[in-house]
C-alpha cells in the first residue's frame, strides 16, 4: 500500500497537479481547496496567470447546483415540492394531459438518475433552459410521447425497465428536472438563472457563477487537438474563488449561510432509498464506496476543453474543486487528478495508506450536456 504521505495539503496539490498537467498537456488549472480548518484557491502554472477569479465551464458539474435548487424548494418552513412528486406537475400542462409513461417519473427519480431516461435528447434548443427560455415543441413532444418500451441500448441501458428501479446517466433528465424546478406553469416569470441566483450564488456572494459570463472572464478552452473552443450557454461557469465558497458551505465550514440553503445543501448529500441495484447515489452527487464517505461530481463541456471535479470527504471537512481548461486525453482529466489528490489527502490526515479509489468506481462519465 505505500507509505503515508507527510507532505502538507498544499504541497500534495502543487506536486499532483504539476505532474498531471505535463503528462496531460493542460495550460491551466484552478483548484479550490478546503483542508485542515483553511480555505483556499490555488492557480497554475502560476497564481497571477490563474487567478482565483478566472472562470472556467464547470459541464455537469451544473447537475449539483440544479439538485440543490430542487432541495431548496423541498425544505424550509413552507416546502414547494416534494422528492416523490411526479415531474409532470411542473411541466407544460399539455404534458401531463397526455403523456403516459412520463406521469411516474419522480421528481427524485430525476435527481438520482433512476430516471430511466435515456443519456441524451438530441434536439434544436436543448440549451433554452440556461437561457431562461420555455421548453421547445420538440421537448415537449418528447415528454408526451416517450414510452420507455426500448430495446435497450449503450445510451439507453434502462429502456423498458420502471423508473426508481435502474441507474442511466441522463443529461436529459437533469435539463428536464431544471426545468421543473423552475416550473413551467408558474408565472412569476423566474428562470432557472433568476433561481440560481437567489437561491445559491446570491446568498453565497459566487457573483462568477452564472450560465453566461462576458468573454473577458474566461478561461480560453481548448479541445484534445489544442483547437481554441468557447464556451457556451448550456452549463453554468465558475471560477476558483466561487467554488472554494461552494464547498466550504458544502461541509458546513462557512458562516452566514441562510438555514434554508445548509438544510438543502445537507439534502443533496444524504443517499436516497430508491429501489433495485444502484450505486449510491445522493441528489445528483454520486457516492462511491469508500472509507471515509466521499461525495464527488465531475463533468466537462461538450466542445471539449473546460473540464471539473468536486470532491467531498465530509467526515474529514475536506474539499477540493479542480478546474481546467482542457480535458487531458488519455489522463482521466481533472476526476483522475481530484481522486489522486483526495486520495493522498485522506492518508494524511487519517495516517493511514492512500486507499486508491480506482474512477472507475465512481460511476461517472465524462458528459458532453450538462
Amino acid at each position: 500500500m505505500g507509505s503515508v504521505p507527510t507532505q502538507d495539503p498544499v504541497t500534495i496539490v502543487k506536486d499532483t497537479v504539476t505532474a498531471y498537467m505535463t503528462s496531460s498537456d493542460t495550460p491551466m488549472v484552478s483548484v479550490a481547496l478546503y483542508c485542515d480548518g483553511q480555505g483556499q484557491t490555488l492557480g497554475f502554472p502560476s497564481d497571477s496567470e490563474v487567478g482565483p477569479e478566472l472562470v472556467f465551464g464547470i459541464g455537469s458539474v451544473t447537475k449539483v447546483f440544479t439538485a440543490t435548487m430542487l432541495a431548496y424548494q423541498c425544505v424550509g418552513p413552507q416546502p414547494q415540492k416534494k422528492l416523490t412528486d411526479p415531474v409532470v406537475n411542473y411541466l407544460p400542462a399539455s404534458v401531463g394531459a397526455n403523456g403516459q409513461a412520463i406521469k411516474s417519473v419522480l421528481l427524485g427519480e430525476l435527481a438520482t438518475q433512476t430516471s430511466s431516461f435515456p443519456r441524451d435528447f438530441a434536439v434544436e434548443g436543448k440549451n433554452t433552459l440556461f437561457r431562461d427560455l420555455p421548453p421547445t415543441p420538440d421537448q415537449i413532444q418528447w415528454w408526451t410521447d416517450w414510452a420507455n418500451d426500448g430495446p435497450a441500448g449503450p445510451d439507453d441501458e434502462c429502456a423498458g425497465q420502471c423508473p426508481g428501479t435502474c441507474y442511466q446517466y441522463s443529461n436529459w433528465g437533469f435539463v428536464t428536472l431544471g426545468f421543473a424546478v423552475a416550473d413551467c406553469n408558474q408565472t412569476s416569470g423566474a428562470g432557472y438563472n433568476d433561481l440560481l441566483q437567489e437561491y445559491i450564488t446570491g446568498p453565497l456572494g459566487m457573483s462568477r457563477t452564472r450560465c453566461q459570463v462576458p468573454k473577458e472572464w474566461l478561461a480560453q478552452g481548448y479541445n484534445k487537438n489544442n483547437e481554441p473552443v468557447y464556451s457556451v450557454p448550456g452549463d453554468l461557469k465558475s471560477c476558483g474563488a466561487d467554488m472554494l465558497t461552494f464547498i466550504e458551505a458544502s461541509l458546513g465550514a462557512r458562516s452566514g449561510v441562510p438555514q434554508q440553503l445548509q438544510e438543502a445543501i445537507t439534502l443533496t448529500h444524504q443517499p436516497q432509498p430508491w429501489h433495485g441495484q444502484l450505486p449510491a447515489m445522493g441528489l445528483a452527487w454520486q457516492i462511491p464506496k469508500q472509507t471515509p464517505t466521499w461525495r464527488t461530481k465531475n463533468g466537462a463541456t461538450s466542445q471539449g476543453g473546460y473540464s471539473c471535479f468536486v470532491g467531498l470527504v465530509p467526515s474529514l471537512t475536506t474539499g477540493i474543486a479542480i478546474l481546467t481548461d482542457k480535458f487531458g486525453a488519455g489522463s482521466g482529466g481533472p476526476t483522475a487528478l481530484g481522486v489522486d489528490i483526495l486520495n493522498q489527502l485522506v492518508a494524511a490526515q487519517t495516517g493511514t495508506p492512500a486507499a486508491h479509489l480506482d474512477t472507475v468506481d465512481l460511476r461517472e462519465e465524462v458528459d458532453d450536456v450538462p
